[in-house]
């Protein structure tokens, strides 16, 4: 018997695991997060202007506890806990409610989003939205997949009729963003703010929205929709057309038929 086939089929049976393992703890999650959709008992406004229900914090709890009992080795990053100081090649990067404003409005364009980063970089991504019960799911190499069913970006290009989503606070930049926008209007037929990067990219890779502009992120806004995107075909760079890290906090992510033109705009 060839022993590294079977060290390999351990390996494959593992993630197997791990992936059935993120999708389940998305949807628990998801469900005590609709439990207060509607009924949100606790609200705070945080530094940065962003807000914190009681919701978040429960669902972050969770996550954070299974991920612990599960893997006790691995490190943990999370929009509210913050990071711990366990050093490890596994990192998972979650944000128990992306699209917090959202939520608390009542806007069904809100998720939870649990990633996994292996070495410092995302390559495994889950992305649940429970007020749509749609979950996004992804692994490098192996698809990108919603509800069980493969999706892919779309093929429209320019002249197609491309529909752009743009993600960042208005607030922040604003002369930046005064100056871009008229541009990237000349390239694409409508312009979407949906308040969600989770929802941005994975719309994106189910090739409802063509391109996407975002300024300003954090990496637990999109450690596993970057994953679903690029599984699904999406070209994914920074601002100047080059490779994201963890650490880029402003993407140009598109069907790859728009990009090269919008790399034009945001170098500039």
């Amino acid at each position: 018997m060839d022993k590294n086939k079977g060290k390999n089929s351990d390996k494959g049976k593992e993630k197997g695991k791990m992936m059935e393992f993120t999708i389940n703890l998305a949807k628990e999650a998801g469900r005590l997060v609709m439990e207060n959709y509607g009924r949100i008992k606790t609200k705070e406004r945080k530094a940065d202007d962003s807000f914190v229900t009681n919701a978040d914090k429960e669902a972050e709890a969770l996550i954070i506890s299974k991920i612990k009992e599960r893997y006790p080795s691995h490190s943990i990053l999370s929009e509210e806990a913050g990071g711990d100081k366990k050093i490890s090649d596994h990192r998972w990067i979650i944000d128990p409610i992306d699209g917090t404003r959202n939520f608390i409005a009542q806007i069904p364009f809100f998720s939870v989003s649990i990633g996994l980063a292996k070495d410092n970089m995302p390559y495994l991504g889950v992305v649940y939205f429970p007020a749509l019960d749609e979950i996004y799911y992804a692994e490098k190499g192996k698809g990108a997949y919603l509800n069980g069913k493969r999706i892919h970006v779309s093929d429209k290009g320019p002249k197609d009729g491309p529909v752009m989503a743009y993600g960042a606070n208005l607030q922040k930049g604003t002369e930046w963003h005064m100056r871009k926008i008229p541009e990237f209007l000349k390239l694409t037929d409508r312009i979407r703010m949906l308040g969600c990067a989770t929802t941005n990219l994975c719309f994106l890779a189910a090739g409802r929205f063509d391109a996407f502009v975002g300024r300003y992120g954090f990496i637990w806004d999109y450690a596993a929709s970057l994953v679903i995107a690029g599984e699904a075909g999406a070209r994914i760079t920074d601002l100047n057309g080059q490779p994201y890290t963890i650490d880029t906090k402003d993407f140009v992510i598109s069907n790859g038929k728009l990009h090269d033109e919008l790399i034009k705009i945001t170098r500039s």
